[in-house]
């Protein structure tokens, strides 16, 4: 029988392209989507949408228990949904933890017979790595976060570890990039203009993945990685931020004027700004704690470990990646 995984978060940029490459790899896909989702990615694919309610324990279990009746049970799901942005710090804990508590625990109620439960987390649940060391991150560092985003993150792996309700993955990606991505839209924006910025004097070293080499691994790892494992996901390099400045200047064909900002005295307009001027409601783009991440020396993790489980290697390199990216942020319209 064709096994049936279910992906939550799947109209957003990683889960659509996790639909894809399951699909592709043979699943029977459902798209865990919200009634507001919107589905121009997912309607590329031949793929069944299941609208699921993860704010609501009860209703998601009456959602579950309707589909294994007429279905059957799912063999996966991966449990990709969440947010990185927000209009209230409590949204982090709201999304990205209880949901998942209430997913997990939905499935347990209905008896699902999973032979894998996954879960796709962050990086920046451990913090910056060593400033003075620059020594990659690695899985079995301690984790301090240092944001409202990343501390939600981290207390939902907390409580999938510890509900042995099924064989579970935790993945934790880097700066996953690539088409429909938003989040480095901005980056590929700001040099198509002529510009780049340099926050601080030191250079920065930081670990990247390209959204389909991250998907392939991902699904590849449902079926054949050991139970019960973390593992850090980059596609094995580092880099630093000039090398991919540089990258993505010679995908768009562009030049520009490197801005430099000191640290310090943006640190105290931020937090000046957070005591003077609270915002009217919700959070504001840059805040001492998103401050903190973006301006961090390093980013560099570790992933030998995940690549080595099943004997894959990334496909992409650093500037097939940006250049196939840019050719679809423009092809898009996204770019002009």
């Amino acid at each position: 029988m064709t096994p049936k995984v279910l992906i939550t978060g799947a109209s957003g940029f990683i889960g659509s392209f996790l639909v894809e490459e399951a699909i592709r790899q043979g699943f029977e896909v459902y798209a865990g989507i919200r009634k507001s989702s919107r589905l121009e990615f997912l309607n590329l694919y031949n793929v069944q949408l299941l609208e699921l309610s993860l704010a609501s324990p009860e209703e998601l279990t009456k959602i579950l228990s309707r589909f294994q009746s007429q279905h059957g049970s799912f063999d996966y799901v991966i449990h990709n949904a969440g947010i990185t942005s927000a209009n209230h710090p409590k949204e982090f804990h709201e999304v990205n933890c209880v949901y998942t508590k209430n997913l997990m625990n939905a499935l347990r109620n209905t008896a699902m017979p999973l032979t894998r439960f996954m879960l796709i987390s962050s990086l920046a649940t451990y913090g910056p790595g060593c400033s003075e060391t620059l020594k990659p991150i690695e899985v079995t560092d301690d984790e301090y976060p240092v944001s409202a985003y990343a501390r939600s993150k981290k207390m939902a792996e907390e409580f999938v570890r510890s509900s042995h309700y099924f064989p579970t993955t935790i993945l934790k990606p880097t700066a996953v990039f690539g088409p429909r991505d938003k989040d480095f839209l901005r980056l590929f924006k700001m040099i198509n203009s002529g510009f780049e910025i340099q926050l601080g004097r030191q250079r920065h070293i930081l670990s990247l993945i390209y959204v389909k080499d991250f998907s392939r691994l991902a699904i590849s790892l449902l079926k054949e990685a050991t139970a019960n494992q973390t593992f850090l996901v980059s596609d094995g390099q580092n880099y630093t931020n000039e090398e991919l400045n540089r990258t993505i200047r010679s995908a768009l064909n562009k030049k520009t004027i490197r801005l430099s900002i000191p640290l310090k005295p943006l640190q105290a307009i931020v937090k000046a700004n957070e005591k003077w001027l609270p915002p009217k409601s919700g959070t504001r783009f840059l805040n001492s704690e998103k401050l903190i991440e973006i301006s961090a020396v390093n980013w560099a993790c570790n992933s030998l470990p995940v690549w080595q489980e099943n004997n894959l290697q990334p496909q992409y390199n650093l500037y097939e990646a940006i250049r196939e990216t840019a050719a679809w942020y423009k092809q898009s319209g996204w770019l002009k």
